[in-house]
């Protein structure tokens, strides 16, 4: 059975079995996972500051934040940024916002704001209305009931990515016209993530890996959405939960059920006790 000195994983939709909670069962399979000297790699699209809320820092040995935009190594408390987006940026955006029926999302000093253009007012009448029905059928508190009509405050904030909600037909005109000059990703069908070009959870965990001096084959990784497709593909062993989009699926050759059933912690468990043959 080869050997895994190094496991990553995306938080929602993978690791999570729950929007922004770590089951009982997954601390375990973490706690496991530094008990046998795996180095842990927690890669998400969301802040730092909202990664160790979910984690104990003590479970983490490298956190990739933002999609790749920041590297937080726990051992030295130290941090890498890679180039964030700018004014220029941010005003392209902004352009893009009241063009489409969307919603934009940003983070400012440790806060989630969600931003909607005032010359779509429907729109943002319509997306808080299907909010409020979806949040409890659904038991995700995770998304915004209120919406702000002042997404010009974004210009003057320090930010390395900004997402894009809304039909995914919209999302897929955004992405078209971003693409060659940004990183741009799916998480789902309806969340677009931008990010200065070259930044990628992919790109970030490279990093870690050369620096660790461990090759790609003593490596796995485990996802969800297509803004993991390249962190996968910088391991050797790339596992996908069963509610992976189908991109996702296509570069995986590890499957395992969905993050629901707390599939990757089931994984780790059986890959500890010698259940899996890779």
């Amino acid at each position: 059975m080869k050997e895994i000195r190094l496991m990553a994983f995306d938080l929602d939709g993978t690791l999570l079995k729950s929007p922004g909670r770590l089951s009982e069962k997954a601390y375990t399979a973490l706690s496991d996972l530094k008990k046998n000297k795996i180095l842990t790699i927690i890669n998400s699209g969301r802040p730092l500051y909202s990664v160790r809320r979910i984690i104990p820092d003590e479970l983490i040995d490298y956190a990739v934040c933002q999609n790749g935009q920041m590297i937080w190594h726990q051992a030295d408390n130290k941090s890498t940024e890679m180039p964030r987006l700018n004014r220029e940026d941010r005003k392209k955006m902004l352009a893009l916002l009241q063009k489409h029926h969307v919603i934009l999302h940003c983070t400012n000093n440790e806060k989630s704001y969600y931003f909607c253009a005032r010359n779509h007012p429907v729109f943002k009448y319509v997306y808080l209305t299907a909010r409020r029905l979806a949040s409890p059928l659904l038991k995700k508190h995770d998304y915004p009931l209120s919406l702000s009509s002042d997404p010009e405050v974004i210009l003057d904030w320090d930010t390395g990515k900004i997402c894009f909600a809304g039909f995914h037909s919209s999302l897929v005109k955004i992405s078209e016209a971003l693409e060659d000059s940004y990183s741009c990703t799916f998480t789902n069908s309806h969340w677009l993530e931008v990010m200065h070009k070259g930044v990628s959870k992919g790109a970030a965990l490279r990093k870690i890996i050369e620096n660790e001096n461990l090759s790609p084959g003593e490596c796995a990784a485990f996802g969800d959405g297509e803004n993991d497709l390249d962190m996968l593909e910088a391991c050797g062993i790339r596992i996908a939960v069963a509610n992976a989009m189908p991109e996702l699926k296509k570069t995986a050759n590890v499957f395992i059920g969905p993050n629901t059933e707390d599939a990757p912690a089931c994984w780790i468990d059986d890959y500890l006790n010698g259940r899996v043959k890779l």
